[in-house]
């Protein structure tokens, strides 16, 4: 009966970081939607959709669902490895809780890098006074609010994520 729960709490959590990672915009209406207790702070979020340059929180959202997927995943396969008694899923699951490691590491020690590069070039980020501004600017009238090049971004990261898995996975049916 553990073995079933298990799965079904990966599976939820993994499919839950799949559509975080295939549409993180949802999750940036829902902060918009949650954000009614703050007039303007709708229009700082839509700015940040659709400026290019500052799509950064989309990104973040993009690699909190790949470690949420990963996360799921591994409880599915490990419960899964147990539940039958394979131990070819259990392999699986060690290499994606490894996968799972490098991208929370990969992520943290590319936002630390990036920090002082800015921080050495003197471009340091004034967020109070951009959020300031975007608000006071107001929201935009703009019909897609998705572009072409936020699905073509979703596409490349869902391509890049799925070629992960299936490398970590191959390598972990053929280590023994």
């Amino acid at each position: 009966m553990g073995g079933f729960v298990g799965i079904v709490v990966g599976l939820a959590i993994a499919g839950f970081g799949f559509l975080v990672i295939r549409n993180p915009i949802t999750l940036a209406r829902l902060s918009m939607t949650l954000a009614l207790l703050s007039p303007g702070l709708k229009s700082y979020y839509q700015r940040q959709l659709l400026n290019g340059t500052q799509r950064i929180q989309l990104r973040i959202l993009r690699i909190f669902g790949a470690s949420l997927s990963l996360f799921g995943q591994v409880i599915a396969t490990s419960a899964m490895g147990v539940m039958l008694k394979i131990q070819a899923l259990d392999r699986i699951s060690m290499g994606l809780l490894i996968l799972m490691g490098l991208l929370f590491f990969g992520a943290w020690g590319f936002g630390l890098v990036f920090s002082i590069c800015q921080l050495i070039r003197g471009r340091t980020m004034n967020w109070f006074g951009l959020w300031k501004c975007e608000t006071l600017l107001g929201p935009i009238d703009v019909f897609p609010s998705v572009t072409l090049a936020m699905h073509k971004e979703s596409k490349m990261f869902m391509f890049g994520f799925c070629l992960l898995e299936a490398v970590i996975i191959c390598a972990a049916l053929y280590y023994r």
